[in-house]
């Protein structure tokens, strides 16, 4: 009898084949991951990227990979790692399928270096900040770039840029990620600050960088004291690798003068420097027929009724006879030094009442001051506050030496008291006319004075003027 043994053959090749078709054959890697690296596999390209920053060491990190069940590599990738050196990872699936991962590196895509006129200049997050000048051609500017290796630029280094408009810069590395970067440039003036010095005083200029301009705000009658015991410096502070050779020393105001500097790229920088006067006074007003003219800064006494209504200050006084029309006048003015007046005070102008004039000076700084004429009927020029009663029959009598420009034809005494009215005989000397030489006059009293009493004198001249004196008198026994 014949033995079977085909079914337990049969089962025992089915089991075999079984047991191979359970091995896997996945040979990728699920992770490859290092700290504060962005790591990408590319499993059709059987690449590892590195995203590195180019700060960091690459020579001695620690790696840690994820594999399939069953799977190794080689190397095992337990130590760190040096990743300057070439490295290709094998990997072998459990049935024995290999793959083999090559590591690139890549760097996050950043500018390492940008120069202009072989300056570095300051990057700050997406910003180029870099250093120009007034002589920069920022139409055609050719420019130094370092990128991480791999990367590229757009637009390009490698040929000038125009800069006089907004340029960004797209840094692109090999995996294909940007970063943009937007250029500032930043112009440098070649004077950061300037100043006037005068003895102690130290007097800032104001500097515009647009007009290339300097102003210097100064008063011409306080330098001009000042120079009559030393000189005056001017004072500039400039920039870094900027050169200035002039004497700047001066024995007189330096009104106007022009400062040539060097500049990093030895181009000339020029700035127009003014010393403007400050001051803005109206010194003087004189008029060709006044009696005398005041300022408010002379020291001088008048009566206080002349400045009813004036400032403490800025202000002028001139005195004209009663008789003379000033309703179209041309008084001389003296400014300061390039200031100018609101009005044309060069044009006859009515000063039968106060003129106001705003004066300007160089710089900029107004002062206001009244110009007024006060007009005199008669100037007595010595002191009667206290009179001796001269007595001849009871007459009493006092003499005055005055100026007039008419003759006196009638005198009274007012009493201040009780605004009585005592007359006056002219006994001596009333044929007198004169503007411009004193002489004197004397009265008699044709009713008794009081004594103690205070007494002004009231006057009729001969063209019928009538006016009272404002010099008080008060007689004594």
């Amino acid at each position: 009898m014949k033995k079977r043994f085909y079914p337990v053959f049969l089962l025992y090749f089915a089991l075999l084949f079984s047991c191979q078709e359970e091995l896997s054959s996945d040979n990728t890697i699920l992770a490859f991951i290092i700290d504060d690296v962005e790591t990408i596999i590319d499993h059709d390209l059987n690449t590892i990227t590195l995203i590195l920053d180019v700060d960091l060491d690459i020579s001695n990190l620690l790696v840690n990979v994820e594999l399939p069940p069953g799977a190794s590599m080689d190397p095992d990738l337990r130590d760190p790692i040096d990743f300057n050196d070439p490295l290709a990872i094998q990997v072998t699936a459990e049935n024995g399928a290999i793959r083999v991962y090559s590591v690139v590196l890549d760097y996050l895509p950043e500018i390492l270096s940008f120069k202009v006129h072989g300056k570095e200049a300051s990057i700050k997050g997406d910003s180029i900040i870099f250093d120009v000048y007034k002589s920069t051609d920022l139409s055609n500017l050719s420019v130094e770039v370092s990128l991480p290796n791999g990367s590229i630029m757009h637009p390009s280094a490698s040929q000038p840029i125009n800069f006089s408009e907004e340029v960004q810069f797209i840094i692109t590395n090999k995996t294909g990620n940007s970063r943009v970067y937007t250029a500032q440039p930043e112009l440098v003036p070649g004077i950061v600050s300037i100043s006037l010095i005068a003895g102690d005083n130290v007097i800032q200029g104001e500097i515009n960088h647009e007009t290339d301009s300097i102003a210097i705000d100064a008063s011409y009658e306080e330098l001009s004291i000042l120079l009559k015991d030393q000189n005056l410096i001017i004072e500039p502070d400039i920039s870094t690798n900027f050169q200035l050779s002039q004497n700047l020393t001066f024995d007189k105001i330096p009104n106007s003068l022009i400062l040539n500097l060097i500049d990093p790229i030895s181009n000339i920088e020029a700035y127009h420097l003014n010393t403007r006067n400050s001051d803005n006074y109206i010194i003087s007003v004189n008029y060709e027929d006044q009696l005398w003219s005041y300022s408010s800064l002379q020291n001088f006494v008048t009566h206080p009724d002349d400045l009813i209504g004036l400032p403490d200050e800025n202000f002028h006084l001139v005195y004209v006879w009663a008789n003379r029309d000033i309703t179209n006048i041309n008084p001389e003015f003296s400014l300061s030094e390039k200031s100018q007046p609101d009005v044309d005070i060069y044009s006859h102008m009515n000063y039968e009442e106060d003129k106001e004039i705003t004066v300007t000076s160089e710089s900029g700084n107004s002062r206001k001051y009244i110009v007024r004429f006060v007009k005199r009927n008669i100037i007595l020029t010595n002191d009667h506050s206290e009179i001796v009663i001269n007595g001849h029959n009871n007459a009493q009598s006092f003499w005055t030496i005055y100026r007039c420009y008419d003759k006196i034809n009638k005198a009274w005494l007012i009493d201040s008291t009780d605004n009585s009215t005592i007359e006056l005989e002219i006994i001596a000397n009333n044929n007198y006319i004169s503007e411009n030489d004193q002489t004197y006059i004397t009265f008699s009293a044709l009713t008794s004075v009081v004594p103690g009493r205070i007494y002004v004198l009231k006057v009729e001249l001969d063209n019928d003027d009538i006016f009272i004196t404002r010099q008080k008198h008060s007689f004594q026994n």
